[in-house]
């Protein structure tokens, strides 16, 4: 069994939190590079008009952007699956968490809350899902930064984009199989080209 699984969270809440502890704290102490930066300040011009993400850091946020579509959820939130009341990682709980690994319970109806982030046997968050492939559907330009696009289901977006005749951009170290479809391959840092792009629009 996946220590990351929901059924773990359901039966075994002290060895998932065990295992969560360590991701959580290497995330708070990340830090929103310089493409991240550059993204947000392309999206506030209106130049990008959607940023959908797979990470869970919520470094997009950190960085400036408004709204990003996390389709795998984000650890800026805990929730309750019961009652569905949420808490901000910033909350006592979490911070008590972090610091000596008390497991956080539902302020109201004290059952064991869960990372709004999607684990192994679970689907992704539906609203973020719809957002995400509503714009891809629509959008005239699709561009994969820093993706293998190995993971599935979001991997299939920019393959979805295509259908509707839209135009791929990746930008990423490694190839993907969407290579020969796209119109531009940048193999390059993501952040030196960030740079660069952002500058081009200052």
């Amino acid at each position: 069994m996946k220590v990351a699984s929901l059924t773990t969270f359901q039966t075994d809440p002290a060895s998932f939190y065990a295992w969560l502890h360590p991701l959580m704290q290497s995330i708070l102490a990340a830090k929103p590079n310089k493409a991240h930066f550059a993204l947000a300040k392309l999206a506030a011009k209106g130049i990008i008009k959607t940023i959908i993400t797979q990470n869970i850091d919520f470094l997009h946020q950190r960085a400036g952007t408004i709204d990003p579509i996390e389709v795998h959820g984000s650890l800026e939130q805990f929730e309750c699956i019961q009652c569905h009341t949420s808490i901000n990682y910033q909350d006592d709980q979490i911070k008590r968490y972090l610091l000596n690994g008390a497991i956080p319970k539902c302020p109201d109806c004290k059952r064991v809350l869960k990372p709004a982030i999607t684990l192994f046997e679970e689907m992704l968050p539906i609203n973020a899902w719809e957002k995400a492939y509503s714009a891809c559907t629509q959008a005239d330009l699709v561009i994969a930064v820093g993706t293998s696009l190995e993971v599935y289901p979001v991997n299939l977006l920019p393959e979805l984009a295509l259908k509707q005749s839209s135009n791929l951009i990746i930008n990423t170290l490694s190839s993907t199989h969407l290579d020969k479809a796209a119109a531009v391959v940048l193999p390059y840092d993501v952040i030196q080209v960030w740079q660069k792009i952002q500058a081009a629009f200052d």
